[in-house]
């Protein structure tokens, strides 16, 4: 039997926070049949202390850490690995320090759900992400009034939903990165970051926070 991941997490939604679910079940789809997302500024956005937000597929496969882990041990130890040189997980921890925020490794999509969003500690956010998983992401961002920044994954990405179904579950062969776009979008932004004194993380209920 198929899993339906999205059905998963809309059930799940429905029945926790039913009122906010029909409300933000409406504002996504009304950005599907548009394809517009709200306006958001870029700048209020960074200096909210947003999570910044990553994903275990973009870990190259001799990391330390492991992959299919939301574990980073650059971000503990502040040690630099051979393997952190192609790891643009790497990159979002980077930007967590200069903004003083926490930081997440995404892995399976249930537990985005439940870290980030039933937790409801986080108002932004800032993530680099997948088409696929984006489509999840969006509406318990909806629902819990989130606003936040996409950088997307190009390179390596789940080619069908097939293939992503087997990533949630750890089964992801191919290493992957932020396509060009996202990479310039990456690379302008950090002309307006602070720049801050590097620091370690604290690991906490799978997510990481400024020490």
């Amino acid at each position: 039997m198929k899993r339906r991941i999205g059905l998963e997490i809309m059930s799940r939604m429905f029945l926790a926070h039913p009122l906010k679910s029909v409300q933000g079940f409406l504002k996504y789809q009304h950005y599907f049949s548009k394809k517009k997302r709200p306006k958001v500024v870029e700048k209020d956005i960074l200096f909210s202390h947003p999570i910044c937000i990553g994903a275990y597929c973009q870990k190259p496969h001799n990391c330390p850490a492991k992959r299919f882990t939301h574990r980073c041990l650059f971000a503990e130890t502040l040690t630099l690995y051979s393997a952190c040189e192609c790891c643009e997980v790497k990159k979002m921890v980077n930007i967590a320090m200069m903004l003083y925020s926490p930081f997440y490794i995404m892995t399976t999509a249930l537990n985005v759900f439940l870290d980030i969003f039933l937790s409801k500690n986080f108002s932004y956010y800032v993530v680099m992400i997948c088409g696929y998983a984006k489509q999840l992401f969006l509406f318990p961002a909806f629902v819990f009034n989130m606003k936040g920044i996409f950088f997307t994954l190009g390179k390596g990405s789940c080619k069908g939903y097939k293939e992503f179904l087997l990533a949630d579950e750890g089964y992801k062969i191919k290493q992957t990165f932020l396509c060009p776009l996202s990479r310039k979008k990456l690379d302008k932004l950090h002309t307006y970051l602070p720049n801050k004194k590097s620091h370690k993380f604290i690991f906490k209920k799978r997510i990481y926070y400024p020490s």
